[in-house]
């Protein structure tokens, strides 16, 4: 079982090396405006151009949960203020499962892990952990405390790996196909064996073992389809085999 990382120290060390592995990928896109429903902020913040992902982190000290703040959304040059579209943020003086993000540490390897609750805000009506759960069909991996009381999560994946941005990428993807169908108002409308369509690519669920610790991770990646109508030609989810984080 994966193991939360409580300690503060260790959590500074894991932010660190998450934000170094994003930056590597990412380009530089100056100071920019961002908006979130209470209002927006200027930070700095990294992307490679229009609609791939971006990037910006900041502390927010002065929330009731002092977190680590890690936003994430699809980028927009041309807007004034970005969009965001999920955030993984990190308490910084509390292990508190109220906010969403958390690292989680394999005990065998020492590897450190992204994870997320599936707590997703937004502010709309039909949007939260529940629903979004419900139609990503995400897998929550089950993480041990020193209290005794696990927490679940989605491992998005080691901080410290070279694909956490593509892996984040396809986090966020996930994230806002839930949002537009919520949008839509037919978030719960199901096709193709629990995907739902979009006529050209569908976001799946594809787990992964790893055979040299042991632990299963939840890779959400998108998978082209293969028929007229936006399905595979099973109308199931598909699952591959990886390596690395």
């Amino acid at each position: 079982m994966l193991l939360m990382v409580e300690d503060a120290s260790e959590k500074r060390a894991a932010q660190k090396a998450l934000e170094a592995s994003v930056r590597q990928h990412l380009t530089d896109q100056g100071v920019r405006n961002i908006g979130f429903p209470s209002g927006n902020v200027d930070e700095r913040l990294y992307a490679n151009g229009l609609g791939q992902l971006w990037a910006a982190f900041g502390t927010v000290e002065d929330a009731a949960i002092p977190r680590r703040w890690n936003a994430f959304g699809v980028f927009d040059p041309k807007r004034y203020a970005q969009i965001i579209t999920v955030e993984v943020n990190i308490p910084t003086t509390s292990n508190s499962a109220r906010v969403a993000g958390f690292f989680a540490r394999e005990p065998v390897t020492g590897d450190v892990y992204l994870m997320h609750d599936g707590s997703i805000g937004g502010g709309k009506a039909g949007v939260g952990r529940s629903a979004f759960l419900s139609w990503s069909k995400a897998t929550l991996e089950d993480v041990g405390r020193d209290d005794g009381d696990d927490r679940a999560g989605i491992i998005i994946g080691r901080v410290d790996s070279d694909d956490i941005a593509g892996r984040l990428w396809r986090f966020v993807q996930l994230v806002k196909g839930f949002k537009d169908a919520v949008a839509r108002g037919n978030w719960m409308t199901r096709t193709c064996g629990g995907r739902l369509r979009n006529g050209r690519s569908s976001i799946a669920r594809v787990l992964a073992a790893d055979e040299d610790n042991g632990v299963r991770r939840s890779i959400i990646s998108p998978i082209m389809a293969t028929s007229s109508n936006g399905c595979s030609k099973s109308g199931k989810f598909s699952a591959q085999m990886t390596s690395g984080s």
